[in-house]
């Protein structure tokens, strides 16, 4: 494998004669053009394909959250897609391509410095809706009141995901709407905040969370739509 300087190459991944490049960890690099891989269906392979599709398929019906809320610890040249898998890759367990599972209550969806909400338990107490409801922590440092809140739901079955907000952190409770399919289903709650403001140290005035910056996902549990 060799790091290559730009030319010739274009960033990406291409075959030239022998050779294929691709982008690894944000540098272009080449390895040897493998013509026959051996045994391509090994158990173990088929594992690591079955782990890739699943998280895949999660980060797919996650987009619309996972786009806000991993937009600033990406790099530049990473999607959030990508930023997903590399967080969230443990997630995926399983000892053959058939017993593949996702952890659903280890799942990160946004990650950051802003200072996140006292969030409690998801609830599906009325047809259709989950309802998420919060302490705002408004009087912490770095906290503001304007500061946005977004819920998110997540149907395991369908892999497919609500996404709710923006509110304000001092709303202290939201209700999400769903898709009147998922009566019955099971559902994951997710929530983060955004930052509307540079909050600042009182005393020394250091910056402390700058705007649009996002909080840590919280998990908030799981319940059945009615």
């Amino acid at each position: 494998m060799a790091k290559l300087n730009y030319g010739i190459f274009t960033k990406g991944r291409n075959k030239f004669g022998p050779a294929v490049t691709y982008i690894r960890g944000g540098v272009q690099v080449t390895r040897e053009y493998v013509k026959e891989v051996r045994n391509p269906r090994t158990p173990r392979q088929l594992l690591q394909r079955s782990k890739f599709s699943e998280i895949n398929r999660v980060s797919n019906g996650i987009k619309p959250a996972i786009t806000i809320g991993l937009a600033n610890v990406k790099r530049p040249d990473q999607t959030a897609r990508n930023k997903f898998y590399q967080m969230n890759k443990n997630c995926v367990s399983g000892a053959t391509a058939a017993e593949v599972e996702f952890d659903y209550t280890q799942m990160v969806i946004a990650d950051g410095s802003a200072v996140t909400a006292g969030f409690s338990s998801i609830k599906c107490e009325d047809a259709l809706r989950a309802t998420f409801v919060w302490v705002p922590n408004s009087d912490v440092p770095g906290a503001g009141s304007q500061d946005k809140v977004y819920c998110v739901v997540f149907q395991p079955d369908t892999k497919t995901a609500i996404l709710g907000g923006p509110i304000l952190r001092s709303a202290s409770t939201y209700d999400v709407e769903v898709p009147a399919s998922w009566s019955g289903m099971r559902v994951h709650g997710y929530a983060f905040l955004v930052a509307s403001e540079d909050h600042f140290e009182p005393i020394s005035g250091a910056l402390l969370v700058g705007k649009g910056e996002c909080s840590h996902s919280v998990y908030l549990g799981s319940d059945t739509i009615i």
